[in-house]
């Protein structure tokens, strides 16, 4: 049968029209956007973004993530900030908007978490971007609390069994946040993340000797006013505005201001303890000094997902700069655009068995134990109490070698001193074991 083109385009043009202009119609609702959630946990307030044509609002508010069962549901609102209460403490709850216009309804916006708990509020920040970023606690929270909130940001790819990396001279994974260190974490979108606890005015956080990964309070500090314990173990402080905090933001910047929520490197010259604190006072002349980088060229990096970074270079030798990256932060956890990092995998094996002290030492509530396998093992790490009692059980199973860590999460022991015990049997000879016992203290 022959078509002619006055007839093809007599049928298939009003279909192809039908095919385009429903879903262009459909598509014309967006979603609303979460704000934030404030005020106290148990009658927060949660906020939206206005819509423009917006006849009203449907709010949906639940103790289950599958809504199931609602603890508020209704479609009659008219503004964008709608108080929920009362709702039950010691319980996290889910919510979701989407709006309603003369075209019909949108799709659900994506759906935010917080966690009640009596007598506390809620706090909303900013989470980083797409991939990794540093975050930090900058409120007290109950571990409870933590446990529901995050798993709301966590991204799979870099750990299937921990939600964020802490750094002890190396990351390692973990499943809980505390307050005082910073975080490196791997989000699949950026948004928001609403967390209940109370404010923190100061914090003393320990160091060790070379860079450190630290936190935020709950107000913001001027890097210049955070101190030390002892005086003046901070490296660096000619930089403008501080200059020896640096901060994640698709690449490493120099931080004049400690923020809420967000994580930092600072590098110093021996182990001891900084505070920051809302009422800080004027640091003390560290004890060594970095070059001015206003006397450096600068070479702007951007790669192709648009990660900007800025390296400083010179022609003149200068005695305060070294010729190796101990002058600039740890390079990031794998994945992640950095011109002067490219890689920081650890590839060489160690030499034999050893169990290291665990570091902080004391510690409240949280310290890392580190160790070192010269060979794949079957491995047991547990905890003992001064009687002999197995409290906690950190690693029971199979590695290989290389340098492992774990983070020893304390918050339910009473304080005192503790036994750790590292037993590993190499899985290739049953007669190569080994066995060690350190002490750490836990200090309320």
């Amino acid at each position: 049968m022959r078509v002619n083109r006055l007839s093809l385009h007599r049928y298939l043009l009003p279909a192809l029209m039908i095919g385009l202009l429903i879903p262009t119609a459909r598509g014309q609702i967006n979603s609303p956007i979460p704000l934030d959630v404030s005020g106290l946990s148990t009658s927060p307030l949660l906020r939206w973004m206005p819509f423009s044509g917006a006849v009203n609002y449907h709010l949906q508010v639940s103790s289950d993530a599958s809504f199931s069962a609602f603890t508020s549901d209704d479609s009659t609102l008219t503004d964008t900030v709608q108080m929920v209460d009362p709702l039950l403490p010691d319980t996290g709850y889910y919510w979701r908007v989407r709006v309603r216009t003369n075209s019909g309804f949108s799709n659900w916006s994506l759906v935010n978490r917080f966690y009640a708990v009596r007598g506390e509020s809620v706090y909303t920040y900013k989470m980083p971007l797409d991939g990794w970023g540093l975050i930090s606690l900058p409120i007290r929270m109950s571990p409870k609390a933590v446990a529901f909130v995050l798993p709301a940001f966590w991204h799979p790819s870099p750990c299937l069994f921990c939600y964020v990396f802490c750094y002890c001279g190396g990351y390692v994974g973990t499943r809980s946040m505390v307050n005082g260190p910073g975080y490196w974490i791997k989000t699949s979108f950026g948004g928001f993340v609403s967390l209940t606890g109370t404010t923190v005015s100061a914090e003393t956080i320990d160091v060790a000797t070379g860079w450190n990964l630290v936190g935020s309070i709950s107000s913001p500090v001027p890097t210049s006013s955070i101190t030390s314990i002892p005086p003046g173990i901070i490296s660096g402080g000619t930089f403008s505005g501080g200059g020896t905090f640096f901060g994640f933001s698709g690449g490493y910047n120099i931080a004049p201001t400690d923020i809420p929520f967000r994580g930092y490197w600072v590098r110093c010259n021996s182990p001891g303890k900084i505070i920051l604190s809302s009422k800080g006072s004027k640091r003390p002349k560290p004890l060594t000094t970095v070059a001015d980088l206003n006397s450096f060229d600068v070479l702007r990096i951007e790669d192709a997902g648009g990660h900007r970074q800025m390296l400083y270079f010179g022609t003149q030798r200068d005695e305060n700069i070294q010729n190796d990256h101990d002058g600039f932060p740890p390079g990031p956890p794998e994945g992640v655009f950095d011109a002067d990092h490219p890689s920081d995998r650890r590839t060489e094996i160690p030499k034999q068995f050893t169990l290291e002290q665990s570091f902080p030492n004391p510690f409240n509530p949280t310290t890392t134990i580190r160790y070192q396998l010269p060979v794949d093992s079957k491995v047991s790490l547990k905890i003992y109490s001064t009687l002999g009692q197995t409290v906690q059980v950190l690693e029971d199973g199979f590695k290989t070698a290389g340098f492992e860590a774990v983070v020893w999460e304390a918050g339910a022991l009473p304080s005192g001193v503790y036994f750790y015990k590292l037993e590993a049997v190499s899985v290739s000879d049953r007669a190569h074991r080994f066995t060690q016992v350190r002490k750490a203290l836990l200090l309320r």
